[in-house]
């Protein structure tokens, strides 16, 4: 049956159509295969083509695996390689390289007895009865039978397969059967349609090697000895291919463009300028054990390599012996022999999952050349031809042909025995290879011999058919000793026919040996997916879809089954399950929890056995000692701020909630505007919080505690969060309190009836609190509320003032159920005191926590602010100022590396500019490299800015602590590329941690206040570790973009109809901060951390926004500001500096930001939006500020925590469309204000982006920064005013650094 005679499968049909039966169809089922890896790199490659051979898609191919199909042609019949015939079972078949061989030779398409033959051979028509084997004559191939061919003879010659010469009739041409002697070639082309076509094999030898780039990741590059550089697929071609992946070098050690390739030979991407080094190499596979192994252990941390389950084979194929932990199968009958074919079967001994490995090593080993390359062109060799023969028509220096080398190609046409003398030189003896390119059309194969030195070296070297003019090709290497002197390489055919191949030139290789006489090695890696692409629909390669979810599926397995995974995803859900800084031990039993799929725990056993558990993992988090023990909350590190959205569900959930009528849903309407989280609404990729943050308040900064949640907790969150559990006890899930004098202050909205009535009527609220407690006493309620909503952690301190004012309130009867009144107030005050909004036990000092001093008014006019602009993600600056007018073509190389000219259909995955779509700036400094530069057509405003002296530009700034090298620039003490880490760093500028945890504006604030200036800090977008000052210092404030919501608005309402003394009036008593106060009043030293870092948060917030509240309310606009989020930010920053007065400040610092500058793909587009909403806001900003008067006093500083690559990636759908750029470092910043001396371009402008070329560039145009973000702050800090001795402590960096690259003052301000 066919299945048996193929080596793949693709289409089963396990029903035929019955023509009797309408019920019965045919039934066909696709075969897919399991998963099957790839090695990446082997031995004995062969070359492989499409169906054209002069079409791109030249690759090598593993002759191991069925990857093409056959082509099969008779290399001893001229023009046989023109039309490969096929020999295949079903459309499609792929087939390993033997099997293409032997189907070659085995199949006949012609069964000559059932063939009606011509009864009267010879001239005449012979469409009606065809010609047959070894018969004639023929004219053309249609006159034959079947397959038959016409042989056209020349002469009297042989007929093959059939007639030798004497014996056939002179001049006549014979029909012969094309695969008397066939097997695979270098075709032209095969025969039959395009659809039925995919790669097919060749007899031509490949050499899989090995590029390296200068962080030793390594791509696959095919050799294919195609002359033609573009026949072979960008994604292996040694020039094209960026297809980089991790390579585990032997040693760490490794060649690289950097160090020097060695013996290897050097490359560089055409448009990036990426340099690598390209070696030849071996893959060396050996078995890893000769005994039987110590362990599973051993096993799975020597073989990495899968092997089929032997089950599989036929019987008897392996000798299987079981062991107490592994089992072993042999390759044999009655085989004990640890060889490359045993396999070891187990289950891994971390995560249980059922493994064969094969006992094998695949190892590539690096080989370089002994001696350079050398090209000896044909045109430059002595020609000769045979005595006594007719003249010689030889051209040496042919050029009909294309793609030669040097000047042109020799051709022997009119000769015959023609031959090449080469003359090579060495100075010593020398081992080396040699090889010829040549071409030889349709063929047929001509016989040549090779001689060195009249010696001859082969007698026999066959010069194939290549399967077309302009088709050329390599002959095999071959082995000679160079004498030293002169030595003369003949080459001459053999064949005594007219004419012969063209030959274009010889190659000398030295003899392939390791690199530098060093072992460079590394693991031969495996892939899924095969590199044989599609180049239409008719899925003529191996890319699929299939094996791409086969790679996803085993990447996944891999970082599910890592031994870092469970101690990673234990530590997160301790994290969420209330303890920010959980010991290594409770890590520890949760993590075998998850590894193993049990955890016991009172007898009580959790969990499948299976790794991955999640009940067992989550038994583990819940019921570790760590986390149910009563004695561990009285330690002062213990326990956690609790997440926001979690303290309103609790609430609901533990006191009951109920629906009001024709409600049946409960919804808390975005409470991420208010409280900063909410399900399902992550800001970033990055979620809520970071786990490894640091709160910016209490002892926790000095004891190196995480704490999460404190990312949230600030003015603006504080306030929100106590205001809206206030409402939701008193109003239900409501959007209570709302009139036309503040804002909403609940976690509902506005249900469509009801008032905000706080007398238990909760007749707005959608939902309400139905809670009755078992004992009305003020100390029972309390002990029932505290054990439901505390855990029991309620301080004796605050259960006591919380009872106290129970005892002292008497509500108005007259309002509402006074139980129910006093009940209500027993929850605020409950979820007003610390132990609610954290877990963990707080000790009471005795003390009232000191309050910030007030500032106090002021009518300084020595007013100065700071605002830094961040641009989240990585923004594409090289966009936003490009190279104009530049030395060193610097606009070219800017263009090219962008992926070619803008708006050019040839380069469609550009993302360079227009030159002329940019605003020309003149550099107006001597000094730099440019004489001007071009600015995005989005920025106007800034542009204008410039012009009128307002704005400067720094090029290629960066972050870095130290100049930067190619050789040293991974010693930053940071995370390179990744947004977290340099993102924190670009806002602490302290790589150093000479004062870890703060930030450049908060270090500056400090020393401004050491030197008697008020100065504050405010960022309008959330925590920012850029304004936080060492611990003790005063706390930087942050406010919301669209404002502050009032505290508690009731408590100022002393009369009117909603006072107490109104039959419907509120019930909850007017002091409400005033018991927050209290409640969160000073602890001792051995209190919870956590609730110490609540409480200060807390307090601070509420006396910030009494210093606030009034003055900014009374602030107004003259500048209409876009509804953007950072035009709401910027206006936020106006209405701060008009209450600088009555703050009494004479500094301000603040910090703005916008998202969306990750552009990995569609850059042009982001970036142009992003401009836009860029420009909008800094126009509205400076109009608003100069009408202050203030925009002299200003500066604002743009930053992002890295640049981009300036070469592009392939985009989304990897053909260049919606094309974007990744993360890299050097980039460009603008400065903008009215004190600057601007309207200039600081820094120098990198006059290389390649690789290659360039001193500062990284691969794919990653740019090393020459100007550190130092430099601005060197000359605003003291602008600001802080003093030149205290320089060095708010910019730690600034030392490592030469004062040349430096600002002062005087370069960036005006006197």
């Amino acid at each position: 049956t066919a299945e048996c005679v193929v080596d793949t499968v693709r289409v089963v049909q396990v029903q035929s159509n019955d023509p009797d039966d309408p019920n019965v169809s045919d039934v066909f089922y696709e075969y897919v295969p399991p998963p099957c890896v790839h090695q990446a790199f082997y031995e004995g490659a062969k070359q492989i083509a499409r169906r054209y051979r002069d079409w791109e898609g030249i690759m090598c191919a593993d002759p191991r695996l069925a990857a093409a199909s056959e082509a099969c042609c008779d290399q001893n019949i001229e023009r046989s390689v023109e039309d490969a015939l096929r020999a295949y079972e079903y459309h499609g078949e792929r087939m390993t390289y033997a099997s293409a061989e032997q189907r070659c030779l085995a199949k006949h398409h012609v069964n000559l007895a059932e063939i009606e033959l011509d009864s009267s051979p010879g001239d005449g028509d012979h469409s009606a009865s065809p010609i047959g084997n070894c018969q004639g004559d023929c004219d053309i191939d249609s006159h034959c039978a079947g397959d038959l061919v016409c042989f056209q003879r020349q002469g009297n010659e042989a007929v093959p397969g059939c007639l030798d010469g004497a014996g056939a009739n002179s001049g006549w041409d014979y029909c012969i059967d094309p695969i008397q002697d066939n097997g695979l070639c270098l075709f032209s082309k095969v025969t039959g349609n395009d659809n039925e076509q995919g790669y097919h094999w060749t007899d031509a030898d490949c050499n899989v090697q090995v590029k390296i780039n200068n962080e030793g990741y390594v791509a696959v590059v095919h050799d294919t000895f195609t002359m033609q550089g573009w026949m072979t697929p960008a994604h292996v071609n040694a020039e094209d291919s960026l297809n980089w992946f991790r390579a585990y070098w032997d040693g760490n050690s490794y060649p690289s463009p950097a160090t020097g390739c060695g013996n290897c030979r050097d490359t560089v991407h055409p448009l990036s300028g990426t340099a690598a080094c390209v070696c030849d190499a071996s893959v060396v596979e050996e078995p890893v054990f000769s005994t039987e192994p110590a362990s599973v252990e051993d096993i799975v941390s020597s073989l990495n390599i899968g092997a089929i389950k032997p089950a599989i084979a036929d019987a008897g194929s392996y000798h299987t012996v079981v062991g107490s932990d592994f089992t072993v199968h042999f390759k044999g009958a009655g085989s004990t022999t640890h060889d490359a074919d045993t396999i070891f079967e187990l289950n891994h001994p971390y995560h249980g999952t059922k493994l064969f490995l094969k006992n094998v090593k695949s190892t590539v080993q690096l080989r370089g050349w002994t001696q350079p390359t050398q090209i000896f062109e044909a045109e430059d060799a002595e020609p000769g031809a045979g005595t006594n023969l007719p003249p010689l028509y030889m051209y040496a220096a042919n050029t009909t042909r294309t793609d030669y080398t040097g000047s042109g190609y020799m051709d022997w046409e009119g000769s015959y025995f023609a031959y090449l003398n080469f003359t090579v030189n060495v100075q010593s003896e020398k081992t080396a290879k040699i090889s010829f390119k040549y071409e030889n059309s349709w063929g047929p194969t001509r016989p040549f011999s090779l001689s060195l030195n009249d010696a001859v070296v082969n007698d026999n070297m066959l010069l194939q058919p290549t399967g077309h003019w302009d088709f050329w090709a390599m002959t095999p290497s071959y082995t000679v000793t160079l004498q030293p002197g002169d030595n003369i390489i003949q080459i001459k055919d053999l064949s005594g026919q007219w004419g012969g191949p063209n030959i274009d030139h010889m190659l000398v290789e030295g003899i392939s040996t390791s690199v530098d006489a060093n072992a460079y090695s590394f693991r031969n890696a495996p892939h899924f997916m095969g590199l044989t692409q599609d180049y239409s629909s008719d899925g003529e390669g191996e890319t699929n879809p299939r094996d791409a979810h086969y790679e996803t599926d085993a990447v996944l397995d891999h970082y599910f089954q890592h031994r870092n995974t469970a101690p990673f995803i234990c530590t997160r859900l301790i994290q969420r399950h209330g303890i920010s800084n959980p010991s290594p031990r409770y890590i520890k039993e949760c993590a075998i929890a998850y590894r193993t799929g049990s955890y016991e725990s009172a007898g009580v056993v959790f969990g499948s056995n299976k790794y991955g558990c999640l009940e067992a993992t989550a038994a583990a988090v819940s019921l570790y000692p760590e986390a149910t023990s009563p004695v561990l909350d009285r330690d002062p590190a213990f326990g956690a701020i609790r997440e926001p959205w979690m303290r309103p569900i609790q609430l609901l959930r533990t006191l009951e909630y109920d629906y009001a009528p024709r409600e049946k849903i409960v919804e808390l309407w975005e409470l991420s505007e208010d409280i900063g989280e909410e399900p399902s609404r992550f800001p970033s990729v990055f979620s809520f919080f970071l786990p490894e943050y640091r709160p910016d308040a209490g002892p926790a900064i000095a004891a190196g505690l995480v704490s999460p949640e404190s990312m949230l907790v600030n003015m603006p969150t504080t306030i929100n969060m106590q205001n809206g559990l206030w409402s939701l006890i008193r109003y239900g899930v409501s959007d209570c309190y709302d009139d036309s004098d503040t804002d909403a202050l609940g976690f509902g909205r506005y249900p469509g009836h009801g008032n905000c009535l706080d007398n238990g009527s909760f007749e707005r609220g959608s939902v309400y609190l139905s809670f009755v407690e078992t004992d009305s006493t003020s100390a029972g309620l309390v002990d029932e509320l505290s054990t439901l909503l505390t855990q029991g952690r309620l301080s004796e301190e605050n259960r006591d003032i919380i009872i106290a004012a129970l005892d002292d309130y008497t509500p108005n009867p007259n309002s509402g159920d006074v139980v129910a009144a006093k009940r209500r107030f027993a929850e605020q005050l409950i979820v007003s005191a610390p132990e609610y909004h954290t877990l963990g036990t707080v000790k009471k000092s005795g003390k009232p926590r000191a309050e910030a001093a007030s500032t106090g008014s002021s009518n300084s006019t020595d007013y100065k602010a700071t605002i830094l602009l961040f641009f989240d993600g990585g923004a594409d600056t090289w966009n936003m100022l490009p190279p104009h007018t530049c030395d060193h073509q610097i606009w070219e190389k800017y263009e090219a590396i962008r992926g070619g000219p803008a708006n050019n259909s040839s380069y469609p995955g550009s993302i360079a500019l227009a030159k002329d779509s940019l605003w020309e700036l003149p550099t107006n400094n001597s000094d730099h490299n440019c004489q001007s530069v071009g600015l995005h057509q989005n920025l106007h405003t800034i542009k204008d800015l410039y012009h009128a002296g307002d704005a400067i530009f720094i090029t290629n700034t960066g972050l870095m602590s130290q100049n930067v090298s190619k050789a040293d620039y991974r010693n930053q003490n940071v995370q390179l590329f990744a947004h977290n880490a340099m993102q924190l760093e670009s806002m602490r500028l302290d790589l150093g941690q000479e004062a870890f945890g703060t930030g450049v504006l908060g270090r500056m604030r400090e020393s401004l206040t050491a030197n008697g200036y008020s100065a504050d800090a405010y960022s309008i977008t959330g925590n920012q570790i850029s304004l936080i000052g060492k611990p003790g210092s005063p706390a930087p404030i942050v406010l919301s973009s669209g404002g502050m919501k009032k505290f508690d608005p009731r408590a100022d309402d002393v009369l009117g109809w909603w006072g107490p003394e109104h039959n419907n009036g509120d019930m909850t008593p007017r002091n409400m901060a005033d018991f927050v106060r209290t409640l969160n009043n000073a602890s001792s030293i051995d209190s919870n951390m956590m609730a110490e870092t609540w409480s200060i948060k807390v307090s601070e917030a509420i006396a910030q926004h009494e210093l606030l509240y009034d003055a900014l309310a009374s602030t107004t606009t003259a500048t209409t500001f876009p509804a953007t989020g950072l035009g709401e930010q910027f206006r936020m920053v106006t209405q701060m500096m008009q209450t600088r007065q009555e703050r009494g400040v004479e500094r301000d610092f603040f910090h703005v930001s916008i998202g969306g500058w990750d552009t990995h793909s569609w850059v042009l587009d982001n970036v142009a939006n992003n401009f836009n909403a860029v420009d909008d806001a800094i126009a509205a900003f400076v109009t608003e500020v100069k009408s202050l008067g203030l925009w002299n006093h200003t500066i604002v500083a743009q930053f992002s925590e890295f640049a981009r690559t300036l070469d592009p990636n392939t985009g989304p759908r990897g053909d260049g469309t919606g094309a974007g750029s990744d993360h890299a470092w050097g980039g460009h910043q603008f400065i903008l204000g009215g004190g600057l001396k601007g309207g200039k371009v600081l820094g120098q402008y990198p006059d290389e982006f390649k690789e290659d070329v360039g001193e500062l560039a990284l691969s794919r145009g990653r740019m090393l920064p020459t100007t550190p973000w130092d430099s601005f702050w060197n000359g605003a800090a003291p602008w600001m005013g802080v003093p030149e001795s205290d320089l060095d402590n708010a910019l730690p960096m600034r030392v490592n650094f030469d004062s040349s690259v430096l600002f002062t003052k005087d370069q960036l301000f005006n006197p």
